[in-house]
């Protein structure tokens, strides 16, 4: 993984489920040549998590569309730590509309999740355009630690790795959440 100065991310579309593309074009989001996830909410709107940064893997941001993904206007920074390295972003939403995000830190050694709505991200992404200018920059230092998590669960990927299974994506996605509850489950006993 190298960033690259003039990195943007690029864009395409597929109208054929996917068996043709069109050609991809820069979009006006930079991003280090790293990993993002995008995701349609429960609410029609698009959201994207990705490294706003040419060759960094921080900050870690999540950007909200409401115009069919067109443009992301609204974008609110998860992890802002200059020295971090946040990336391998997975978004889900559960049913009752919360947002999770997981990605590694640490060099990819560690785990770690945020948990949001949509109205967190449209109302705190205004903050972060300087409306209210004490208010800290990224959603994890507003929330705390009540809706942030790190965990390990590096054993438990080897041994899925080590059986051979091959997880679809939102098979991934649902064992990210299992092992999250998982070790919420542990920690309260």
């Amino acid at each position: 993984y190298e960033g690259r100065p003039d990195g943007w991310m690029v864009r395409t579309e597929s109208r054929a489920g996917g068996r043709n593309w069109r050609e991809g074009i820069d979009s006006p989001l930079p991003n280090p040549n790293a990993a993002v996830d995008f995701l349609r909410l429960q609410s029609g709107h698009h959201l994207l998590v990705y490294n706003h940064s040419f060759t960094n893997r921080t900050p870690l941001t999540a950007a909200l569309s409401v115009d069919g993904a067109k443009t992301f206007s609204r974008r609110l920074d998860l992890e802002t730590d200059p020295k971090g390295d946040f990336g391998y972003p997975t978004a889900l939403q559960t049913r009752d509309g919360k947002i999770h995000v997981l990605y590694t830190s640490d060099e990819r050694t560690v785990v770690r999740r945020i948990e949001l709505t949509e109205a967190e991200v449209t109302r705190l992404a205004a903050l972060d355009w300087g409306e209210e200018p004490d208010v800290p920059r990224d959603f994890a230092q507003r929330i705390g630690n009540n809706r942030r998590e790190r965990f390990q669960p590096i054993s438990q990927t080897r041994r899925i790795a080590q059986r051979g299974l091959h997880l679809s994506l939102k098979a991934r996605r649902k064992a990210c959440l299992d092992m999250t509850i998982n070790n919420n489950t542990r920690a309260a006993r």
